[in-house]
């Protein structure tokens, strides 16, 4: 008997691309506002803050759908798990910054899409093939185009920390896809944002700047985009396997490039140009053998 894949599927992997493409916008948005914050306020204020204002833009649908309704799972272990990651990841990432120039550690952190798809394969009993992996790895190949990294670079202890991120991060996603539809969004977020917002509750008192209303108001954003960014995330890998999406997260640098071209005065040189186009490659590349294989699938399924 021949396994044939629902026709729902294609729907499915097409939407859950554009939910990903679109978090990483929001992603590379909260980044830009992030690096204005940098020079005015510790790194871990900004943090607690983005997590303070996601939180109060969740209560009232917290609320709404009750607290006990909210947060009550039979999965919570795993949700517990996933905002520990979550939290990790951005910390480690911030930890690497005061060491490493941010570059450098953007593209080390870009290393995520590799461990998504190498811990799907344990984790989630995912079959990633060839062409899979040859997208993950010519994406990265982008990223140090675009970010160089040399050789001195790379046996700097430091590098661990974005490493670290990058591990964090691809961790949470697997388990976001590990449970599936099963979850209802609502509930994740609030387990992620009030999760990291009580972890970093212990931190925030070290490093305490008064924020001025500019400084608030930004820090209000990020909260609002943190959040938007999260639940697209959380949707996205709720829908299709997690390695298909996976090389998508690299879409983030090219954003990341209009806004510093725009709002940092920051431009690429022809090598960078040329990262971009393989990471744009590799994406197409992966949406292309999704659709090929879909359409072999509905061919197996009409002469079955």
């Amino acid at each position: 008997m021949v396994k044939t894949i629902n026709p729902v599927q294609s729907n499915s992997t097409v939407l859950a691309i554009f939910l990903m493409l679109s978090a990483v916008l929001v992603f590379a948005m909260i980044d830009g506002i992030s690096q204005h914050l940098a020079g005015q306020y510790p790194a871990f204020q900004v943090v607690w803050m983005r997590y303070g204002f996601g939180l109060i833009i969740l209560l009232p649908f917290i609320f709404t759908k009750g607290v006990g309704k909210t947060i009550a799972t039979p999965a919570w272990k795993l949700q517990l798990v996933r905002a520990f990651f979550v939290f990790l990841s951005g910390s480690a990432f911030i930890i690497g910054q005061k060491y490493l120039a941010l570059p450098v550690a953007t593209a080390i952190s870009f290393a995520s899409p590799f461990f998504i798809t190498l811990l799907s394969i344990p984790l989630l009993k995912e079959k990633v093939g060839i062409r899979r992996w040859t997208a993950v790895t010519t994406g990265f190949v982008g990223v140090l185009l675009i970010f160089p990294i040399s050789g001195e670079q790379l046996v700097d202890p430091s590098v661990l920390y974005p490493l670290l991120s990058a591990a964090s991060w691809a961790m949470a996603m697997v388990v976001t896809r590990k449970m599936g539809d099963r979850q209802h969004p609502l509930t994740t977020l609030a387990y992620t944002t009030g999760g990291g917002f009580l972890i970093t509750s212990f931190l925030v008192p070290f490093f305490w700047e008064a924020p001025d209303l500019s400084g608030l108001l930004f820090m209000a954003a990020i909260g609002l985009l943190y959040t938007i960014a999260q639940f697209l995330v959380i949707r996205a890998f709720t829908l299709v396997s997690a390695s298909v999406i996976a090389p998508f997260s690299y879409s983030q640098l090219i954003w990341a490039i209009i806004i510093g071209m725009i709002f940092f005065n920051s431009f690429l040189d022809i090598r960078g140009w040329i990262g971009v186009v393989i990471i744009i490659g590799s994406g197409i590349y992966v949406w292309y053998r999704e659709r090929v294989l879909h359409r072999r699938s509905l061919a197996i399924a009409a002469h079955s």
